[in-house]
Parts: C-alpha cells; structure tokens; sequence
C-alpha cells in the first residue's frame, strides 16, 4: 500500500498510522482510484502525511482536509475527478 510505504519511516503513533492509512484508502476510493495509479495514489499518500503531521488526526477532518486539498489542486491544475 502507497501510504504505509510512504510513512514507515515517520515519527507516527500506531493508532494514528491506522487512521492514515483507512483515510488514504477511502480517499482512494472516492475518487475511484485503483493501486494501479501509482501518479494520483502518491499525491493522496503526500497529502495524508502533509494534514497528519500538522495535526489532523481525527479521521473524518483528515479526508475532508486531504478531499479539499485536492479538489482546489485539481481545479487550478486540471487533474484529479
């Protein structure tokens, strides 16, 4: 998994790396993301470490941080659903 690969060697909490990794994988799934996106799945991991280590760690704040993130990305940059 992207996330985990990603943050294995991050200063996290165990119960805040099993949030993460839930948030990245509903994220994922949300914006219909498969593992073989290895481009877009990355920009999710980077994100979900970018809010988790400026303290979102509530798991419902984490994805609505990281969806918006990347719903203002998208609508600058063109990419991304």
């Amino acid at each position: 998994m992207t996330v985990y690969r990603l943050f294995k060697n991050e200063a996290f909490e165990p119960e805040a790396i099993v949030n993460m990794t839930r948030v990245y994988a509903d994220v994922c799934q949300t914006l219909g993301l498969s593992d073989d996106d290895h481009g877009e799945t990355t920009v999710v991991a980077v994100k979900v470490i970018e809010f988790a280590q400026r303290g979102a760690r509530d798991p419902i704040l984490l994805r609505d941080c990281v969806l918006e993130a990347l719903a203002t990305e998208a609508s600058s940059e063109g990419s991304f659903a």
